[in-house]
């Protein structure tokens, strides 16, 4: 029941406006997770679209990340313990939109020539939070 409770309030706290969570339990974990036994989520379903707009005489970029996370259970008692890495991705994937948001252009090529950027580094943008995830909430 505690673990539901925290479950709960971190889903409270962390508004995954764009994200479709499925938990999926399973006795296979190493098979999905590979490197762990006990739960992992994988976000390969997670696309940044990017565009380039007229305002106020300045060509900004327009972002938005949406994912379909899937956490993978050998139990249920490690879902709190997923939720904290979906909190740190929908936290780095709301700065990572604002940033490119707080973007001004003087002209549509280079608002592109950015956008285009934006997407072609957005994978590593991903690994680069998963590492950072990883790193504080399992330790490696």
């Amino acid at each position: 029941m505690r673990n539901l409770l925290l479950a709960a309030l971190l889903l409270a706290t962390a508004p995954l406006h764009a994200f479709e969570m499925r938990v999926v339990m399973t006795t296979n974990i190493r098979e999905v997770c590979h490197s762990v036994d006990t739960a992992c989520t994988n976000f390969d379903l997670t696309t940044l679209y990017c565009a380039c707009f007229l305002r106020a005489g300045a060509w900004k970029a327009t972002a938005k990340i949406t994912s379909k996370p899937i956490v993978y259970l050998s139990n249920r008692i490690y879902l709190v313990h997923e939720l904290s890495h979906m909190f740190d991705f929908d936290r780095a994937s709301r700065d990572y939109t604002r940033a490119i948001e707080a973007m001004s252009f003087g002209s549509r090529g280079a608002c592109e020539a950015f956008v285009g950027n934006a997407r072609q580094t957005f994978p590593d943008f991903m690994r680069d939070v998963m590492r950072e995830s990883m790193r504080l909430r399992d330790h490696f």
